[in-house]
Order: structure tokens, then sequence, then C-alpha cells
């Protein structure tokens, strides 16, 4: 049997929390199958991640790559068999526009991400993923377990998800978007005057 692989791409910039949720998790898969791995990509995270992995007896089940040059994060994007993306349900995270998300479906991979903000809803529209409840590891955990279980399920999820990203979301429609915004503000605040 081959390892299953969960990657999360994170980021100098990423609370703890996002890390502990998901060591939580993989703690929790590892119980029905010993052949998975979790890597944790680039950024600053190899400090507070390691501590979480070594204090939870991990690292034989995590990688943590520290920086990476950005040619080299397609590849372990798309060698993994899911991608994560926990979230808080804060402002900050509820707030932000997820170019990670984006990232993750432009892989083609299936996504279980905390369904918070702008991520919910791509993820709810395009049904390329799983959402779980927010600061939940428990239901991150089943979700994720039920994607890794589900080879099919998990590559339509990600075929939708890379559908997506060549159709809507890219930065040529996204500019349409704004283009558009901009075309219809400016054509309400003429017809005021």
């Amino acid at each position: 049997m081959r390892s299953k692989i969960i990657t999360y791409e994170g980021g100098s910039l990423q609370p703890v929390e996002h890390y502990l949720l998901l060591v939580r998790a993989l703690k929790e898969l590892l119980k029905n199958n010993s052949q998975m791995i979790l890597i944790l990509l680039g950024g600053k995270i190899s400090g507070s991640a390691g501590k979480i992995v070594r204090k939870m007896q991990l690292e034989n089940n995590v990688l943590v790559t520290g920086p990476l040059p950005l040619g080299k994060i397609p590849l372990y994007l798309s060698a993994s068999d899911a991608l994560v993306l926990p979230l808080q349900n804060n402002f900050v995270d509820a707030s932000r526009w997820p170019n990670r998300l984006l990232e993750y479906m432009a892989s083609g991979r299936a996504v279980v991400a905390s369904a918070v903000g702008e991520s919910a809803k791509i993820i709810g529209d395009e049904g390329c993923g799983l959402l779980a409840k927010p600061s939940d590891h428990r239901d991150f955990t089943e979700k994720l377990r039920y994607l890794l279980d589900n080879d099919q399920m998990a590559e339509e999820l990600g075929k939708k998800g890379r559908i997506a990203v060549e159709r809507k979301y890219n930065w040529i429609q996204i500019c349409k978007s704004y283009e558009n915004m901009y075309f219809n503000l400016n054509a309400r605040t003429n017809l005021r005057d």
C-alpha cells in the first residue's frame, strides 16, 4: 500500500493553530493507516511546526520543507492525494482572498478546507472539495479521512477545481470582472451627474 500524501502550503504569517489542527488530524488518521505523510510547504513554518511535530512524536510522518523556489511548489501539490486549508473563523481568515485555494484548485487535487469566508463560498459553488467546521480537528479529520478513502471522488473534485480555475478564477477573468465593476460604477456615477 502506498503512502497517502496530504499537503499544506503554509507561510510566514500562518498561526500555529493551523498547524496544530493539521497535526491533530494526522495523529487521528495514523490510527487507521500508518502509511500517511503530511507535507508542510514553504515559508518560515519549520520552527513552530517542528516543535508541534516533535511534541506529538510525528517526525516520521511529517515533512517540513522550509522555503522553496516558487517553481517547485506545483510539483508537491500535484503529487498529493489531498490538499488542506485549515482556517479559523476570525476576521483575518474570513476576509482574505484565497490565493492558496486557487493554487490548490489549479493543481487538480481535491481540497479539505475550513468553512470560512471566500474559501467556503468557492468550494461550495464549484464543488471542488469538502468543508469542515472551523477549528474543529475532529470534523477536519473525518472530512480528510472520507476524501482519502474515496480516490474516485477525490479525483472528480480535483478535476472540478481545475476546470473552475481555467474557466473563472484566472487572472484574465478576474481582471475582466474588475473592469466590468469599475465600468458599471463609472456609468452609475455619470448618470447621477
